[in-house]
């Protein structure tokens, strides 16, 4: 894998920890840069340059320094962080550096200089790329790879753990936060039709109240995740509350609280018109594989109607079943707009057995209309006999 900057290319090749003390590191935890180069190692090593992540909302940063020559320090931690995926075939330009943690290695290439080990107290992988030409960039950066190694346990990985904040209707005044507040009755019914929310929540937050959220804005926060389960929840939650964002913040002092749902599914598609003043959303969903429901004609369907100012004027949502026969009716599913509404139409077979070139199969379709600013939905279906087929005599 490579990580580039302007003026680094850095390669990043990974190690596998030989010990990792159970129990030390949390799932929740992801580095920051501020941790694994706090300012005395940046003073020391970088000329006390600061550092920039380049993906802030990754588990596994790259803290890029703007020093001369350009240094970067890529850094993953977790119980299962899949390093053995990460070393195939990587390890065959490295030389072994004694007493450099576990399997500290080093690689010269022709731009630059890079060393990678894995920290000996928690199970976290650290690649080093120090940029040429420098005639003492090796010493520099194995120097810099031992005092990162110090600063990274157990500060950042024990001591600082992170959770993902879902928020939403952020201003400088609270006053949207405020608003969907007092229309909670009307919002909650909506939300909680599609996942539940952990008892308080939502809470108007700042980033005083919790840091890592942006300053200068107030919004609601709808509950704290485990890391990388944010934006799965989100993938069908800013449907129902668009604009949804997340922020990885300090976790210290809370647990996850994150929305929750009965069902297990996966998205077949949602999409979003305006009618006026109006606009609806609209988010389909099918039961993943190996789920309970899995094998059933079923569809889950949720609508909502906003006005201009984001207020929720309606909302639907309904398990939509084809009528089969088949114990087993492989279900296909399309969202479509069509004309002045959003339409819903699962394909499912009919058969049991497959005599007919053409199956038989039953169409089911959910219309979903705005009508005097409220949603109309109907439902209709058809049965489409197989064609092409060979009945035994």
């Amino acid at each position: 894998m490579k990580i580039c900057t302007m003026s680094l290319c850095l390669v990043l090749i990974f190690v596998t920890p030989n010990i990792v003390r159970a129990g030390d590191v949390e799932e929740n935890i992801c580095p920051r840069c501020d941790d694994i180069l706090p300012a005395s190692v940046r003073l020391k090593h970088l000329g006390g340059q600061p550092v920039r992540t380049q993906d802030d909302r990754s588990c596994d940063p790259t803290c890029v320094s703007d020093s001369v020559p350009a240094v970067s320090v890529h850094v993953t931690c977790g119980k299962e962080p899949l390093l053995h995926r990460l070393t195939a075939g990587g390890s065959i330009d490295f030389e072994k550096i004694p007493d450099l943690e576990i399997r500290g290695r080093i690689r010269r290439t022709a731009s630059d200089v890079t060393v990678a080990f894995s920290d000996k107290d928690a199970p976290c992988t650290v690649a080093i790329g120090w940029n040429l030409p420098d005639p003492n960039a090796e010493a520099k950066a194995i120097a810099l790879a031992r005092d990162v190694a110090a600063a990274l346990t157990p500060a950042v990985t024990v001591d600082k753990p992170t959770y993902e904040a879902i928020v939403w209707n952020a201003d400088e005044t609270g006053d949207k936060a405020k608003a969907t507040l007092e229309a909670w009755d009307k919002e909650k019914d909506a939300v909680n039709a599609l996942l539940k929310l952990a008892p308080g929540f939502p809470r108007q937050m700042d980033d005083k109240d919790r840091a890592g959220l942006p300053a200068g804005k107030k919004r609601l926060v709808f509950g704290f995740c485990p890391n990388l389960q944010a934006k799965q929840i989100l993938e069908v939650l800013d449907t129902a509350l668009p604009g949804a964002d997340w922020y990885r913040v300090d976790g210290r002092g809370i647990s996850a609280s994150c929305p929750t749902t009965g069902k297990e599914w996966e998205i077949t598609d949602k999409k979003r018109k305006r009618f006026g003043k109006l606009e609806l959303s609209a988010l389909v969903l099918e039961p993943k594989f190996g789920a309970k429901d899995y094998r059933q004609p079923v569809t889950y369907i949720y609508a909502y109607l906003r006005d201009s100012s984001g207020r929720l004027v309606d909302f639907k949502n309904l398990d939509a079943r084809a009528d089969t026969v088949n114990d087993d009716p492989g279900c296909s599913r399309k969202l479509k707009l069509q004309g002045n509404a959003m339409v819903v139409r699962s394909t499912c077979k009919q058969e049991v057995t497959t005599p007919c070139k053409i199956p038989a199969k039953v169409v089911q379709t959910t219309r979903i209309d705005v009508a005097e600013s409220k949603l109309k939905v109907t439902q209709s279906s058809e049965k489409i006999d197989g064609q092409q087929c060979e009945w035994p005599d």
